[in-house]
């Protein structure tokens, strides 16, 4: 399973990259991976920190598993019936609010929430913006990641783990709450057939 964690989180907790996938998702293989997560942000918060707010590694992994199928989802629906679904939506989105800052949200995004070259700094984002991963443009892969962070962090099931994919920056940065609260009208334009 696999869902998007902070570069913030990856630095405090110095996490290994080698857990993380392409896109910069965390990758559990296992339960124990979930483990190991789940127990470094418990102790990371300290023996002071309220002990219903505990992480629980099963729960954690549970979020994992809805992202995974939220990714399939979503695939499911560009590979059956509307395979332009990310490029036209990125060309609407600069149409409606200025191609330099949607691009700034792009980069921004994966500065904040990297892949694991960018978090090595093997590439900039930019860099990897620019590239291609399994048959998908990097642009289209990251505006993907970044509606799913949205509805991460609008899921209240999702609030116990919210530091790890937190996008307050984003708002705060970017026009990311412009882009999300535009996407239903977005969607409105697509033909469902």
């Amino acid at each position: 399973m696999e869902f998007h964690i902070s570069r913030a989180i990856r630095e405090s907790l110095n996490i290994d990259g080698l857990i993380f996938g392409y896109t910069g998702n965390v990758i559990f293989g296992n339960v124990a991976a979930s483990r190991r997560l789940a127990s470094q942000l418990n102790e990371a918060r300290g023996t002071d920190a309220d002990p219903a707010k505990t992480i629980n590694a099963g729960a954690l992994f549970a979020m994992g598993l809805i992202d995974e199928l939220n990714h399939a989802l979503v695939a499911q629906y560009r590979k059956e019936i509307d395979p332009a679904v990310h490029s036209e939506a990125i060309r609407w989105f600069a149409s409606k609010l200025d191609p330099t800052k949607i691009e700034q949200l792009l980069v921004t995004f994966v500065e904040q929430f990297p892949t694991v070259a960018v978090y090595r700094g093997e590439l900039t984002a930019q860099q990897w913006l620019n590239g291609t991963t399994e048959d998908l443009p990097n642009r289209e892969a990251a505006l993907e990641e970044l509606l799913l962070l949205w509805l991460s962090n609008m899921n209240p099931a999702f609030a116990p783990f919210r530091e790890l994919f937190n996008d307050d920056d984003l708002k705060k940065q970017t026009v990311y709450k412009s882009v999300t609260e535009a996407l239903p009208d977005y969607l409105t334009t697509r033909d469902a057939r």
